[in-house]
């Protein structure tokens, strides 16, 4: 693992079993994913929907290593990290003591049956998450279910038919020949199929129409103010609606 310099100073507020849950990491480039992580734009997004992060509750879906979690706890906000996996969620625990003198709550646990009561959060936020999930509506249910009234949910997740770009193995062709399976019907037990449903017209008929949010919706992109022929065609897009193709990452914001 490469590890900076200003972390390996940090180590030494670990003791040896939490310092092994960070040099024993699988991922070499961890601190550099953090980096670029925490260079997003979300966090000034989402305290513009949320007027503040002081003495918010909020869950963190997906929560992975934790940094996101690091960064609204240093906001002001009561944060709560949830993941799966055992690996990402000590190396959380270790990562925000290290950033915060303490750690804060990390569990491991299933989105689809989350361990909270009734309307505890006033906030749910998933980066990088949704794309990881194979039901939706499980998942839309139980957000819906923890959120207080009037809460908020804000995933961000990678779009896999953004014209200009996308992840590994998503030429052009590809991409169509994804969405082409998808409303065919056929490879729906291939989870890389099942992630090309993450289309905005679907997010937002499971989350409003069939599990009841209030409102729905995903912000403009900040690119439309290109002055060039990318920017050109994605202001047309967003015109017509078609955001499924227009955005980079596919935003979705839904308030209970």
């Amino acid at each position: 693992m490469i590890i900076p310099e200003n972390i390996r100073e940090k180590l030494s507020s670990l003791n040896d079993e939490e310092k092994r849950w960070i040099l024993d990491y699988p991922g070499k480039n961890v601190f550099q994913y953090i980096k670029d992580g925490l260079n997003s734009i979300i966090f000034n997004h989402i305290e513009n929907l949320i007027g503040s992060f002081d003495n918010k509750t909020i869950l963190d879906l997906g929560c992975g290593v934790g940094y996101v979690s690091v960064e609204l706890s240093k906001r002001g906000s009561d944060v709560v990290g949830i993941d799966v996996d055992e690996k990402q969620i000590r190396f959380a625990k270790a990562y925000s003591k290290m950033e915060l003198g303490g750690m804060l709550p990390f569990y491991m646990a299933d989105a689809m049956n989350m361990p909270f009561p009734d309307g505890c959060f006033d906030l749910v936020v998933g980066k990088d998450f949704l794309e990881h999930v194979l039901d939706l509506r499980a998942l839309a249910n139980e957000v819906y279910r923890v959120l207080k009234p009037n809460g908020i949910c804000y995933f961000i997740t990678p779009n896999f038919f953004w014209l200009f770009g996308g992840l590994e193995d998503t030429s052009l062709s590809r991409r169509f020949e994804l969405l082409r399976a998808l409303f065919q019907g056929k490879g729906r037990e291939n989870l890389y199929v099942k992630r090309a449903g993450l289309i905005w017209h679907r997010l937002v008929k499971i989350f409003r129409k069939e599990v009841g949010f209030n409102k729905v919706f995903s912000p403009v992109p900040s690119s439309i103010s290109e002055k060039n022929l990318k920017g050109f065609i994605i202001r047309i897009l967003t015109r017509l609606n078609i955001v499924d193709i227009a955005r980079p990452n596919l935003v979705l914001i839904a308030q209970k």
